[in-house]
């Protein structure tokens, strides 16, 4: 388990996979979950395409060889900077986001 702190009030926010902890604690969030309903109809929508072929990233930034995401390759659901679903990235594209627009690369 990975833990965080809050970005709205400061507490302590968890993952318990060991993956990266969520931006606000339970409290914070509410009943809002992370992932709803929604996006999980976007990514198997998603995943069909992908195992189909022909997909292209959407990340704003690619930064593999080839925008194609072949079936079977990592690939993440991005999300649009108002938190929309934006479609299938490569995983590195999709993660590296974060970082760029933290940091302002």
């Amino acid at each position: 388990m990975t833990t965080g702190t809050c970005r709205q009030c400061g507490g302590t926010t968890f993952h318990p996979g060991g993956g990266r902890p969520a931006a606000l604690c339970d409290n914070c969030r509410g009943e809002r979950p992370l992932y709803g309903g929604a996006f999980h109809e976007a990514r198997a929508l998603w995943a069909a395409r992908i195992a189909a072929g022909g997909v292209l990233c959407l990340a704003p930034l690619c930064l593999e060889d080839d925008r194609h995401i072949s079936p079977g390759q990592p690939w993440d659901l991005g999300h649009d900077p108002r938190g929309g679903i934006r479609g299938a990235e490569h995983m590195r594209c999709n993660r590296s986001a974060g970082g760029r627009a933290r940091w302002g690369g």
